[in-house]
């Protein structure tokens, strides 16, 4: 079957060309073409937003590491593609073997089918925002600090790495975030924590806020003063520490510290882990946190607990739901998120659960399962693209008959098709 006719083949499903084109180059990733990047764009790649094309994490010492040793080349971490129905952002999961390749061409950056060797789309990489060029009071690179993701989407970590893959049990399909030994990141991390500190949170804590959550006020505030379009979204988010009382205090302080209620316009996102304690929503809600995510993974108890040990271990899966109707009563219905991974179980079982908690006015998100080197699940099988179009096209109906709609949009939203199928299907 060519591209065109899978394409077509899915588009029956989900009634919108620009999201089959974009579930066809999300679940075939896409080749690179390196050496035409390098050579014909000018500041590729310090200028637009790229990763390693390889990396292969483990626990060593302590501390989530990237041990892959080879000097790969960068690739693009995501690219805008003009689609028949409008330009949306997709993320690059780079697979050599894809039969879509994105090159330089006399006429720009294309996107073209490697079987009939005839360019599909026009693309544009995405560059590192309104924050390059920009220097915060301390010398530190501002871009480095707050990312922009897309056209309008403004990313921020509140630390780096995540308790589940130090305590040795990581959800099956997480990379995290994880850097070279030799790299020296500019925000805290907790890969220190058990080596630097003893295990110390308290003293972690202390030296996280001595200057971090400064620096991320700085960072927005400069970004706020030409803000992304069309939309400004802002993610501020963490993985776990070992005790979530401290993650929530530690996260609204930051969104205090920042002054994001000072800020309106910004639809904003806290994306961690639900708190005991209900309190806390109230108090992100004052900080100026507009929506919050927080992500079981998988529906039912049996699958939590396996797919996701640590977040059992930290909180069971039914107080895990009571926490997201909790997040209902505080910032509204479509304000409390509840991410999955689509793959990491039964279709049906996905799509019962979206409808589910939708009936509650809770959203359902997804990102598509892609199999990671050194992760738990490296070589489980990824869901096909009928799947997810099928699961898509049912979650839009979802969306539509609750009332409630996709998170960010189709400039920001890189591993989902549902604002591509939700516009063209109202």
């Amino acid at each position: 079957m060519s591209l065109r006719e899978e394409m077509l083949s899915i588009k029956e499903i989900t009634r919108s060309e620009s999201a089959s084109w974009k579930l066809l180059m999300l679940t075939h990733g896409l080749d690179v073409d390196h050496m035409g990047l390098y050579t014909n764009i000018d500041s590729y790649p310090q200028d637009y937003r790229t990763k390693r094309s390889a990396k292969k994490i483990a626990i060593r010492e302590g501390a989530l590491i990237d041990t892959e040793t080879r000097d790969v080349p960068c690739i693009p971490s995501e690219v805008f593609v003009h689609f028949p129905g409008g330009r949306s952002i997709v993320k690059v999961n780079y697979r050599p073997a894809s039969p879509f390749l994105l090159l330089y061409s006399q006429s720009g950056l294309k996107i073209v089918d490697k079987n009939l060797q005839y360019p599909i789309f026009s693309a544009e990489l995405t560059p590192l925002g309104n924050l390059n060029g920009k220097i915060l009071r301390d010398g530190v690179k501002a871009w480095k600090i707050i990312e922009c993701l897309g056209a309008d989407r403004l990313s921020a970590l509140g630390f780096e790495s995540c308790e589940a893959w130090l305590s040795g049990k990581p959800c099956k399909f997480c990379d995290s975030c994880a850097p070279r030994p030799t790299e020296q990141s500019l925000k805290p991390t907790i890969n220190d924590l058990r080596g630097k500190y003893g295990g110390n949170l308290s003293a972690w804590l202390q030296d996280a806020k001595s200057a971090y959550p400064a620096r991320l006020a700085e960072a927005f505030s400069l970004a706020m003063k030409c803000p992304p379009r069309p939309h400004t979204h802002f993610t501020l988010l963490a993985g776990n520490l070992p005790d979530m009382e401290v993650l929530w205090r530690y996260m609204v302080d930051i969104c205090a510290t920042i002054g994001l209620r000072d800020y309106p316009q910004v639809d904003s996102y806290l994306n961690v882990m639900p708190p005991m304690d209900s309190d806390w929503l109230q108090s992100a809600k004052e900080a100026g946190i507009k929506s919050v995510c927080f992500h079981l993974e998988v529906f039912g108890a049996e699958n939590y607990d396996f797919v996701c040990p640590h977040k059992s271990f930290l909180m069971d899966y039914d107080i895990f739901l009571e926490k997201l109707k909790d997040a209902v009563e505080v910032f509204g219905a479509n304000h409390s998120r509840c991410g999955i991974v689509l793959g990491a179980q039964d279709m049906r079982d996905a799509a019962n659960g979206a409808k589910k908690l939708a009936s509650m006015g809770i959203a359902v998100d997804y990102s598509v399962f892609s199999p990671k080197p050194g992760t738990p699940w490296w070589n489980r099988p990824v869901p096909s693209p009928l799947e997810v179009a099928s699961f898509g096209a049912e979650l839009s109906d979802i969306y539509i008959a609750n009332g409630l709609s996709p998170i960010y949009c189709r400039l920001s939203s890189r591993s989902s098709i549902m604002n591509e199928i939700y516009d063209d299907r109202r």
